[in-house]
């Protein structure tokens, strides 16, 4: 995420969304395969190949929804939004009945805090901007919670799925 990231920040408007997804994969796939290589546990399963794609597939999706909300809205609100990925996971836990450890939940609060407090007021608010430009915050806040659902599914997805290697299913 950090060369998409790097890509929007510099170079914004001057990459296309899809070269920035490239990049992105590209490196991803490269310090997965060669932290597999160098500790030897790049295996790749049938199952961890179904695994890998479905995960990546979620990845890229939560990917393009976020640029397309950065397009739209404030990137700092949608990057804020997005970032409760986090939340899936653990809702995830919660629904399969397993307690949550107390720090998780100090985690999960504060993100949720975190979201109230100082992302959605901002991209609620009209600040006398035009309805159009309104319109595109609601839809900016809109891709980045599909963002955040999209990568957290994803998380969820190679974590239960990976069963020979996580390292292989992340490279796939």
């Amino acid at each position: 995420s950090g060369v998409w990231k790097f890509g929007l920040g510099i170079y914004r408007g001057r990459l296309s969304t899809w070269t920035v997804l490239l990049l992105s994969g590209a490196a991803a796939a490269a310090v997965y395969g060669l932290r597999g290589v160098s500790d030897g546990r790049l295996v790749i399963g049938t199952h961890d190949l179904i695994t890998g794609v479905i995960g990546g597939v979620l990845n890229v999706t939560g990917t393009i929804l976020l640029l397309q909300a950065y397009r739209r809205g404030k990137i700092a609100v949608a990057g804020g939004i997005s970032a409760a990925e986090n939340l899936v996971p653990v809702a995830f836990t919660i629904l399969q009945g397993v307690a949550i450890t107390v720090s998780t939940g100090i985690g999960a609060a504060m993100i949720i805090a975190g979201l109230v407090a100082f992302y959605l007021p901002h991209a609620l608010a009209n600040g006398g901007e035009s309805s159009a430009d309104a319109r595109g915050q609601r839809i900016s806040v809109l891709l980045a919670m599909g963002t955040a659902l999209s990568w957290g599914v994803s998380l969820l997805v190679v974590d239960v799925g990976a069963h020979g290697s996580v390292t292989g299913t992340l490279f796939v």
